[in-house]
């Protein structure tokens, strides 16, 4: 059984880089309950006990930092990177992103993307291979709050990645917010999503867009609405379709009662 390491370790480990790879600074310490020191120390976390055994435990899962959990479908996330799906679709498919599947219970059913994979979709167009290889694997180590503002790449090179990273939060942000504005209550139209506090679906506002209807003429109709009801539609159904087939008009599917002749026609 490999022995772990001691205190006198840390400081005198050959493969102990100059910056940890991972937690990104120094080592810390921390005193706990006054009996006990904390180190994190290259994604461990080294407990000292009274006895002055050293013992080794995880201190994440893993490769990646703990933190906030984001998971987007292909369509949220080529609206937060600012691509095509296709550009989603095709960066899963060559293997420079990873992906993970989604059941369809939820909003994001089938490939889903993290955080680092949505930053590395927003910077990655002007970079060589070579660096969106390294890039993604900086970034893949990292929840997206601890993505930094600059990445340190190999020779000395800084990457500035203020702008498109406050984007890429800002985007996710406007998603949160988008999502809120809409509830799914199986009470309410079978479970189809409304607007909260109504019972107006959100797809059919959406379809009456996309039909032409005047943005004034659906306020008119449904007062509970407003301008910027009418953005949230667009937004949300593009994000999540509605599934299946779209629904005929009721007239489509109804035979003709009274067929006119031509002598009806012309009065």
């Amino acid at each position: 059984m490999r022995e772990s390491p001691q205190l006198g370790d840390l400081h005198h480990h050959r493969a102990m880089p100059t910056t940890p790879p991972v937690l990104h600074r120094q080592p810390t310490t921390r005193r706990i309950r006054g009996a006990e020191l904390t180190i994190l120390w290259r994604g461990y976390k080294l407990i000292l006990n009274r006895g002055g055994v050293m013992e080794k435990k995880g201190y994440y899962k893993g490769r990646r930092r703990p933190g906030k959990e984001v998971v987007a479908s292909v369509n949220e996330a080529a609206f937060v990177a600012g691509v095509s799906k296709h550009a989603v679709n095709q960066a899963i498919d060559r293997g420079e992103i990873r992906a993970r599947r989604v059941g369809a219970g939820s909003e994001a059913s089938g490939r889903a993307l993290g955080g680092p994979e949505l930053v590395y979709l927003r910077v990655q167009e002007p970079l060589s291979a070579r660096a969106r290889r390294e890039v993604y694997r900086r970034l893949s180590r990292l929840s997206i709050e601890d993505v930094p503002s600059v990445l340190e790449m190999e020779n000395a090179v800084k990457l500035d990645i203020r702008e498109p990273l406050a984007e890429v939060r800002a985007r996710l942000k406007e998603i949160d917010w988008i999502k809120r504005q809409m509830e799914t209550n199986p009470n309410i139209r079978g479970g189809e999503p409304v607007f909260r506090g109504t019972r107006i679906p959100v797809h059919m506002i959406a379809d009456f867009l996309k039909q032409g209807v005047p943005r004034t003429e659906i306020l008119e109709d449904y007062p509970a609405l407003t301008t910027e009801s009418l953005t949230v539609a667009e937004r949300y159904a593009a994000f999540y379709p509605r599934r299946g087939r779209p629904k005929r008009a009721p007239w489509r599917s109804r035979s003709p009662t009274h067929v006119f002749g031509p002598d009806e026609l012309h009065g």
